[in-house]
This record gives C-alpha cells, sequence and structure tokens, in this order.
C-alpha cells in the first residue's frame, strides 16, 4: 500500500455526494444508463463493484453471482 496517495478528494466541499451503482434508485443498477443519470445528477463520484470471469472479462455487478439481477444460478468468476 502507498503511504501518501497524491488526491485533491479531502480538500473538496462537504458533503461529497456519491453515486452508489450510478443512480440505481432510478435506473438500473450499474448501467451505463444509472452511471450517466448520476452525472447528469451533479453526482461527482461513482461507486461500483467489479468481478473478472473466469477468462479474464470484467463485469461490473454489485453481487458475484447472477441470481438476483437475472435469474440465473450461476457465479460471475466461474
Amino acid at each position: 500500500m502507498r503511504e501518501h496517495i497524491k488526491t485533491d478528494f479531502f480538500k473538496l466541499p462537504l458533503p461529497r455526494v456519491f453515486g452508489h451503482r450510478g443512480s440505481a434508485g432510478t435506473h438500473p443498477e450499474n448501467t451505463l444508463e444509472s452511471f450517466r443519470a448520476a452525472a447528469a445528477s451533479g453526482v461527482q463520484y461513482l461507486e461500483f463493484d467489479i468481478h473478472m470471469t473466469r477468462d479474464g472479462e470484467i463485469v461490473v455487478a454489485h453481487d458475484d453471482h447472477l441470481k438476483r439481477m437475472c435469474g440465473l444460478d450461476r457465479v460471475i468468476r466461474r
């Protein structure tokens, strides 16, 4: 871990507003549509989770499985 990270994050005014999974309250979570909506509403930071599939593809998804998102009983990394 780095001892010092150069960032202006702590210099910005409070409150800092984050888009949790984009604008998940108004759009499908973790989608480009959701991220664009969050940015359009003035959110400066986006929070999202990423997973890697077995063949090295990156997937933006909160859960590590597909059950809640699309009803499939599968784990993303497999």
